[in-house]
């Protein structure tokens, strides 16, 4: 089955469309169309372009369609870069043409194209003002002619092995290749098979155009460049005095798609922000396996972590359950709230009772100590008692001092009181009982 591709370029002051189909190896035109139209009038916004031949041409056909952009609308130069990574290349050619552009650089698109050296990157970029590209795919896009690459219209000058050099063909060095046309001259220097320069002569005279073209040789045989100079074809001028540049097109149709599948490695404009609608509905494409993947991914991650959350729940159900349960039986009640709550609440509960019954024996042997102490000959009335943690404070009545000092005596026989005095001892208002009052320690 025969392809179909559609070159649209800008030459001289028309605007040229060839219809090309390739089957297999066997390269043919089809139709070449051709429009009085300058590129100032095609990239005015205001113009309307019509091109009625093929709308209907190309209506419901599958056409590959490439821009050739002009030379004039861009600015090229050739520079190593270090090595670097695939995404800073680009950014790292911006910075080094933003110095060579009379434009800014945030409104213009870079072409490049880069070859490997060593530890290093030969790079040949174009940068070109981004409005009149998108100038140009408006209008195109409105005849059905939505370019798919947009390429510099120098590369059809990079072929290998086509030139007629002056000098040995098979030495390498650098080429300067031209295509002479009516009223220009397209440029493009080569290093070996490297593009380098790409240059533009407009003049309506052959001889002045010529004239500048050696000039322009030289110069860069000045710059250290050892130039030779081929031309890809001797071009037949038709009677109405034009060149005709079909063999040029043929030759750089099959240069673009040696094997059928375009070259790897030009220089577009038609990419980042610019991309066609095609590129980005390939790119989605290719995207679609791998966002399957990250829902299927993201699906069974959120399904696992819902079945963890359910066991987990369960789990801690079961153990809200038993621990229910164990409080309803420590507390001995089934209104149970917050049984945890509940729980420490009771716990604070008995270490209070605990502290206050830590020295419980000990508190009983001193009551029995008090109890026993006056002889049994004597009166003894325990008015007040009062056990710290170590302190002991007692008042009572007795019938004299000396009685005071016996019942000091016998409590002291305890082996819990350490300490204890008579801290006062006074005779009462009926002149009979000795009131007293007696401090000390314990064990």
């Amino acid at each position: 089955m025969a392809d179909t591709y559609l070159l649209t370029r800008f030459s001289d002051d028309d605007l040229e469309a060839f219809i090309l189909q390739r089957e297999r190896a066997s390269w043919e035109i089809q139709n070449h169309f051709c429009w009085p139209i300058s590129t100032k009038d095609f990239l005015d916004p205001e113009k309307p372009l019509k091109i009625p031949e093929l709308d209907d041409l190309l209506s419901g056909k599958n056409v590959t369609s490439i821009l050739l952009w002009p030379p004039e609308l861009s600015v090229s130069q050739s520079f190593q870069l270090p090595s670097l990574l695939k995404q800073e290349i680009l950014p790292a050619c911006e910075n080094e043409m933003d110095a060579l552009i009379p434009w800014p650089i945030e409104q213009c698109q870079t072409a490049i194209s880069i070859k490997r050296v060593q530890n290093s990157y030969q790079v040949f970029a174009l940068t070109t003002p981004r409005f009149p590209i998108e100038t140009a795919i408006r209008k195109l896009a409105d005849h059905h002619l939505e370019p798919k690459h947009i390429f510099p219209e120098s590369i059809l000058l990079s072929r290998e092995n086509t030139a007629v050099l002056q000098g040995d063909q098979k030495s390498p060095g650098s080429t300067l290749q031209y295509e002479d046309q009516a009223t220009r001259t397209v440029l493009l220097v080569l290093d070996e098979s490297f593009p380098v320069k790409e240059l533009v002569i407009r003049d309506p005279s052959p001889e002045e155009r010529m004239r500048q073209l050696e000039n322009i040789f030289f110069a860069f045989s000045m710059e250290g460049m050892a130039l030779k100079k081929g031309r890809g074809f001797q071009y037949e001028h038709t009677p109405e005095g034009k060149v005709d540049g079909t063999p040029l097109i043929l030759a750089g149709a099959k240069f673009l798609f040696p094997d059928g599948s375009l070259r790897k490695n030009l220089p577009d404009f038609r990419t980042g922000a610019l991309a066609s609608e095609h590129e980005k509905k390939l790119l989605i494409k290719q995207l679609r396996p791998f966002l399957f993947l990250t829902v299927l991914l993201i699906m069974a991650i959120a399904f696992d972590g819902w079945v963890h959350y359910k066991s987990i729940r369960s789990q801690v159900t079961a153990e809200k359950s038993i621990i229910k349960k164990i409080a309803s039986e420590a507390l001995g009640t089934s209104q149970i709230v917050d049984p945890i709550a509940q729980m420490e609440q009771r716990e604070k509960k008995l270490k209070k009772q605990s502290l206050m019954l830590s020295r419980g024996t000990d508190i009983i042997e001193l009551l029995r100590a008090i109890s026993i102490a006056p002889p049994n000959n004597m009166s003894f009335e325990l008015v007040s008692l009062s056990i710290g943690a170590k302190s002991l404070n007692l008042s009572g009545k007795t019938d004299s001092f000396e009685h005071v000092e016996i019942i000091r005596t016998e409590l002291l026989k305890n082996p819990h009181i350490k300490e204890l005095s008579v801290q006062s001892a006074r005779l009462g208002i009926d002149r009979k009982t000795v009131t007293f009052r007696m401090g000390g320690t314990h064990d």
